[in-house]
């Protein structure tokens, strides 16, 4: 069963979430009670150690993570734009680039 909603570090980040309001931190997961401290059950870290397999094999999740604009693709942006042939689209647009 391929992952399809998140990723590893999504998991993770939930894991973490829950695990902050839970009142006693040191009590295991008790799977035939089911009580205890849930994010300790072997059953979720299965879970996240196999999307991260699914992640290296690039069959998971796409990811969504953001990097900084490069320095030549800022300046073939600007680069276009001021070639616009519309005046005012023109000005407005390469100044706002300009001032970033």
């Amino acid at each position: 069963m391929k992952p399809t909603h998140a990723r590893s570090s999504t998991l993770e980040f939930y894991k973490k979430a829950i695990s902050s309001f839970m009142p006693r931190l040191t009590i295991p997961w008790d799977n035939v009670r089911r009580e205890g401290h849930p994010t300790r059950s072997e059953a979720v870290n299965q879970l996240i150690k196999t999307v991260k397999r699914f992640e290296v094999r690039r069959e998971g999740v796409l990811s969504s993570a953001r990097r900084p604009i490069e320095y030549d693709e800022f300046r073939d942006l600007l680069t276009l734009v001021r070639n616009d042939g519309k005046q005012t689209q023109h000005y407005k647009t390469s100044s706002v680039f300009t001032l970033q």
